[in-house]
């Protein structure tokens, strides 16, 4: 997985670090590869110890960037400070959820949509959108395959991830 910036920095993602390359080539780690489990708001996310990074998602507006891990909470980067950080949409997306497939803003920075896994009784594939306060406000095309199914309307590629 990679993003992009304006000023041509790539963010790739490995299974289980995060490194961003600038446009002269420089390398630089921006999470993952550490030994740290804990995922808490305020610590360092290059000293996290991250498994199976399913998706990364840059929020240039407010330098931050989005990590989906599979067995781990979602959270972001603050990629001025390096630290770990939190939002109410993430928090009630990682109660409501504990495998995470995807995850992006929308343009303005308001919604969180993810594709997630339910377990039964509504197993299958589903696409979430959670407001700014934690609310999540519908549950879109539950029960549907990664194929993208009635997801593929949202432009969703990979996991159907949102254009």
């Amino acid at each position: 997985m990679a993003d992009a910036a304006a000023d041509g920095t790539i963010y790739l993602a490995t299974s289980y670090a995060v490194y961003a390359i600038d446009p002269r080539g420089g390398i630089r780690r921006v999470a993952g590869g550490g030994s740290t489990g804990a995922i808490v708001p305020g610590g360092f996310a290059n000293a996290l110890s991250l498994y199976s990074i399913v998706s990364i998602h840059l929020d240039a507006g407010r330098s931050r960037l989005y990590v989906t891990p599979s067995s781990q909470d979602a959270f972001y980067v603050d990629l001025a400070s390096g630290e770990i950080g939190s939002t109410a949409a993430l928090a009630a997306l990682n109660t409501y959820s504990d495998s995470l497939y995807d995850l992006v803003l929308s343009a303005d920075g308001t919604v969180l949509y993810a594709v997630e896994y339910g377990v039964a009784p509504t197993a299958g594939y589903s696409l979430v959108r959670v407001g700014s306060t934690g609310a999540i406000t519908d549950v879109v095309a539950r029960g549907v395959s990664p194929s993208c199914g009635a997801i593929a309307e949202l432009q969703i590629d990979n996991y159907c991830r949102l254009a």
